[in-house]
């Protein structure tokens, strides 16, 4: 009788070891597909971040918004203080043309 019962046990053993491999074996497999839809997405995305980082899309989209190349000879540096803003130095300049912008009159 007692090895009967010693049986039983390892079969209950044997059974429940089963049942969990199967039980992890499916979740792997769903986890699998999961990634596998995610790596297509983030391809996907890739795939449009490249297209917008293009330099000729950005230059249509630019100029489409009524932004125009400045040639670097053009570009000139203002160095800027709060005291000076707040005794309004920079009214003198008749027009400021930010890298791009159109020209904006001061006065």
């Amino acid at each position: 009788m007692l090895w009967l019962f010693v049986v039983v046990i390892m079969l209950v053993f044997y059974l429940w070891g089963k049942v969990q491999l199967e039980f992890i074996m499916r979740q792997n497999d769903e986890l699998s597909g999961e990634k596998r839809i995610l790596q297509q997405k983030v391809n996907a995305l890739r795939i449009k971040v490249n297209r917008k980082r293009r330099y000729e899309r950005i230059v249509a989209k630019a100029r489409s918004q009524g932004l125009n190349f400045i040639a670097p000879n053009r570009l000139y540096e203002l160095r800027v203080s709060k005291e000076e803003l707040e005794n309004d130095v920079y009214r003198k300049f008749d027009k400021i043309q930010y890298a791009g912008w159109p020209i904006i009159n001061s006065k």
